[in-house]
C-alpha cells in the first residue's frame, strides 16, 4: 500500500536534489569567470538562501569542468541565435 507513494516521494526528492544541484553549478559556474566579481542571486526562502551561500562557499568549478564547458562552446559558439 506505502510502496508506489513512497517511491513517488524519492523520485520527486531526488528530482529536486538534482535541480538544486543544477543551480549550484551555474552559481558556481558564474562565479569562475574572471571578470565576475559577485553574482546578483535571489533567495525565495531561508533554505535556498542557504543553498546559495554554501554554493559560493564552494568556489570555483573544477578545471576540468570549465574546459569542458569551454570545448563545448566552441564547438556550438552561439546554441541559440
Amino acid at each position: 500500500m506505502w510502496g508506489r507513494p513512497a517511491r513517488r516521494a524519492a523520485s520527486n526528492q531526488a528530482r529536486r536534489a538534482a535541480r538544486a544541484a543544477r543551480g549550484a553549478r551555474a552559481r558556481r559556474f558564474v562565479l569562475s569567470q574572471p571578470l565576475v566579481a559577485g553574482a546578483v542571486v535571489g533567495a525565495t526562502g531561508e533554505a535556498q538562501l542557504r543553498e546559495l551561500a554554501a554554493a559560493a562557499a564552494r568556489g570555483a568549478l573544477p578545471d576540468d569542468l570549465l574546459q569542458a564547458v569551454d570545448r563545448i562552446h566552441w564547438r556550438y559558439p552561439n546554441p541559440a541565435p
